[in-house]
């Protein structure tokens, strides 16, 4: 079901926009739950953030159950504008705003000009990012002194003694290969990669890449039936 049904024809309440997910993509009630769960667990409830990549019922779940202050970054205008229009109904002050995050920056001073923001939220867009990429989001989140990051992904592989992780990447690497997927999975950075749609990292990888902005001071992850999502909490350093 696309969005603009989604979050236009059936939603004027919050338990409507539960219903439409429960029956049409269920997971996602899972997955916006176990992130609310972890962004509480951190004590990052009632901050000020930042996400990047909108999605209506995650948006309105950790607006609601963690108190977040919610301005949402996406580069899809019609998106944006349908997200807007649905939160406005749904009386919740979450702000969709049609912006590249490369070039936020810029803006941030005004947009949060009551207070900086406190928490930056990727939530399954990291594998849209090439290394070069998701190395300067960190570091635009550094600059302007954003504390805390949860990362949110079901991207991410382990190569480790665990036999049920294991199993999980060589599945994932072997169905890539048969089905032609053009799905990279990342070893080594490159200047020069550029990568053509989604792609997996190790999540060591992943961590490495943050490593001159960020520390990795958490993380956890668990199984659904189609995949495994991990969430990582980063501290900026210095």
């Amino acid at each position: 079901m696309d969005l603009e049904n989604k979050c236009m024809k059936h939603t004027n309440t919050l338990e409507d926009l539960f219903l439409q997910y429960s029956v049409n993509e269920p997971h996602t009630l899972l997955h916006a739950g176990k992130l609310s769960n972890f962004i509480h667990d951190k004590g990052l409830d009632n901050k000020v953030a930042l996400s990047i990549g909108l999605d209506l019922l995650k948006d309105s779940i950790v607006s609601v159950v963690n108190g977040l202050d919610l301005t949402v970054l996406d580069i899809d205008a019609h998106a944006v504008e349908i997200c807007n229009k649905a939160a406005f109904r749904l009386g919740k002050k979450i702000k969709y705003r049609h912006s590249d995050f490369f070039r936020f920056e810029e803006s941030c001073l005004s947009v949060f000009a009551g207070g900086g923001c406190e928490l930056g939220l990727m939530t399954q867009v990291d594998y849209c990012f090439n290394d070069l990429e998701l190395k300067e989001i960190f570091a635009i989140f550094n600059r302007m002194n954003v504390a805390n990051i949860i990362l949110f992904s079901p991207s991410l592989y382990y190569v480790n003694k665990n036999p049920v992780k294991f199993l999980e990447f060589l599945h994932q690497y072997i169905y890539s290969f048969l089905t032609k997927k053009r799905m990279r999975y990342a070893i080594k950075m490159n200047k020069k990669q550029q990568y053509d749609k989604g792609f997996r990292r190790n999540i060591e990888y992943l961590i490495n890449i943050s490593s001159e902005f960020y520390s990795c001071t958490s993380r956890s992850d668990y199984a659904y039936p189609s995949g495994r999502i991990s969430m990582l909490q980063f501290v900026i350093k210095g």
